[in-house]
């Protein structure tokens, strides 16, 4: 099988930070953590848009309620 180069260093860069963690999840998500809070912690929205007229109500008040949680 053929590899690609950037595929190989993002694998061995997720192993590298998982090794420090001892590959241990909760270890690694509290660094994760503690890296997004340490960066402002930007939040991402996911804003669905309507395929259909019928659904424009519900999306309508999903994005009033982000906007509110802001």
């Amino acid at each position: 099988m053929k590899t690609h180069p950037i595929v190989d260093e993002v694998r061995a860069a997720r192993d590298a930070f998982a090794r420090r963690y001892n590959y241990d999840v909760d270890a690694i998500c509290e660094a994760l953590r503690a890296l997004a809070t340490a960066d402002g912690g930007t939040r991402v929205v996911l804003v669905v848009l309507p395929s259909h007229p019928a659904t424009s109500t519900a999306v309508s008040a999903a994005q009033q309620a982000v906007a509110t949680d802001e």
